[in-house]
């Protein structure tokens, strides 16, 4: 019996390669197809940047007030990280008032954009994981911070936006996504059949495949990270980058979603796993039915 499910379980994953160009499961592929297709309001689809995301699987969103992000950097550095030799990602404390100030960033500077997704997704977004982390390079061979090719295997429900500390440039070690029209090229060249097992050392003879998240500080990127096959930047010895990670999920529920209710849960990732990383065929079936039934908009 192990032998059988661990057969379907790599086929499932062979398939979702070999027919969508990601290292997502062939199963939580076709609900990310159908969710898009019979769940999503494409109507949104009118507002730049959602049909940017909706047929590349990123989009930018502008710019946070830079006064903001001022606010944000002085309270990081209060907290004076450094690179631990054993672990070159430093994970940043989300204190109180830290959390206030991405309140107000998701409560106004962002708010009308949010409300655009919500209504794009047909659901209630709930921001399910914050974290605010800097990595630095990692000058080993193993995998350190997520910075090995993969796709998450979440379902479509679950977005990420990313919004940069300070500036970020190439030498930062920026998020790197694979485009999705020159994902299979790139399967192909870099011989990828999982984040374990590709050409790394040839990535930069494929450049042109991938779009890399540089930019300015308080510059803002949505990220279907379900769709696209991505990691996290390498910055070069003596760099680093700081970034805030946003999680969200569209959630099929019909209920008043209060964020007191479950804010102690976005600063680990067990919300997150528990509400868009769905197990079995079975499972997957019974909550793309709860999606439809709760859909804001019906068709």
């Amino acid at each position: 019996m192990k032998f059988i499910l661990n057969y379907i379980h790599n086929l499932n994953y062979k398939l979702g390669i070999s027919l969508f160009n990601n290292s997502n499961f062939f199963s939580n592929n076709i609900y990310n197809k159908f969710y898009k297709r019979n769940i999503c309001n494409l109507e949104s689809l009118k507002h730049e940047f959602i049909n940017n995301y909706f047929k590349n699987g990123y989009a930018k969103l502008g710019k946070i007030n830079q006064h903001t992000i001022y606010k944000v950097n002085e309270h990081l550095r209060l907290q004076n990280p450094k690179k631990n030799e054993n672990d070159p990602q430093f994970k940043y404390k989300i204190t109180p008032e830290i959390y206030e100030i991405i309140s107000n960033i998701l409560n106004n500077e962002l708010k009308d954009k949010l409300d655009i997704i919500e209504e794009y997704y047909n659901q209630k977004i709930i921001l399910a994981y914050l974290a605010i982390t800097r990595n630095y390079n990692s000058n080993t061979e193993k995998e350190s911070f997520s910075n090995f090719f993969h796709t998450d295997g979440y379902v479509y429900n679950m977005f990420k936006i990313f919004i940069k500390v300070h500036e970020v440039k190439d030498d930062n070690g920026p998020l790197t996504l694979v485009k999705k029209n020159s994902a299979k090229k790139f399967i192909k060249k870099m011989s990828y059949q999982n984040r374990y097992s590709y050409d790394r050392l040839n990535e930069n003879k494929y450049k042109d495949y991938l779009f890399k998240n540089i930019g300015q500080a308080g510059e803002a990127l949505m990220c279907s990270t379900t769709e696209l096959i991505h990691r996290a930047g390498d910055p070069i010895e003596g760099k680093h980058r700081d970034m805030i990670s946003l999680h969200f999920v569209a959630l099929p529920t019909n209920d008043k979603i209060l964020i007191s209710e479950y804010k102690d849960s976005i600063l680990n990732d067990k919300l997150i796993i528990k509400i868009s990383k769905i197990k079995g065929v079975r499972k997957l079936i019974e909550y793309y039915k709860e999606n439809l039934k709760t859909k804001l908009k019906k068709n």
